[in-house]
């Protein structure tokens, strides 16, 4: 399986920030935990889009495997 890497930061109002470092220009948010996956999704696809409307490099997904184990 092959992923983009997110981070995500709880907010001062409790909604999460979605950032991705393999695409810098995905910011977005989610208001509960359960929808972080769903949104996240969405703005890779937009984020894919909008590079490739541009004629930018879109950058490979990684490997699952070679990402850092959570704590």
């Amino acid at each position: 399986m092959t992923i983009y890497p997110l981070q995500t930061t709880r907010d001062d109002n409790g909604s999460f920030l979605i950032t991705c470092p393999t695409l810098p220009e995905l910011t977005t948010f989610a208001e509960t935990a359960a929808d972080v996956e769903r949104i996240a999704a969405l703005a890779i696809a937009e984020a894919i889009a909008a590079r490739l409307q541009a004629g930018e490099r879109v950058p490979c997904p990684q490997p699952a495997s070679m990402l850092p184990k959570a704590t």
